[in-house]
């Protein structure tokens, strides 16, 4: 879930689960992100791309440890990025590919393992 606070544009604070059920372990965290550098999307300087970067931070417990983790996305357009983080214990990154507001596709390393993902958001 996130929260979406009415008076700051560019920040934002997550709440959530990993793996509710408890089948591996159970992990709560509490997340806030912001846009450090917003992109400049809409009007681009001549010349230059879009660039943004959003930062996170945030504590949790199960997989988290009870330890601060950290992370950054870097915006290249309103398409593409580069994902990097600390999850406590390992340095991950990525890349994402937006096509739309919607879907997420992204391929990277978390640990030694390398990964895909595709995923969606859904809005009430």
């Amino acid at each position: 879930m996130t929260i979406l606070p009415q008076n700051f544009k560019n920040f934002e604070i997550g709440i959530g689960v990993i793996d509710a059920f408890d089948a591996i372990e159970r992990t709560l965290y509490l997340v806030g992100s912001a846009d450090f550098i917003p992109p400049n999307i809409a009007s681009p300087v001549e010349g230059s791309p879009a660039i943004g970067l959003k930062v996170h931070a945030g504590l949790g417990t199960g997989m988290f440890s009870e330890e601060l983790f950290a992370g950054g996305e870097l915006f290249f357009g309103n398409k593409v990025s580069v994902i990097g983080e600390w999850d406590t214990k390992n340095v991950n990154g990525a890349i994402r590919y937006s096509p739309n507001d919607h879907i997420r596709i992204q391929a990277g390393f978390m640990k030694t393992n390398l990964f895909f993902g595709i995923t969606g958001k859904f809005r009430m």
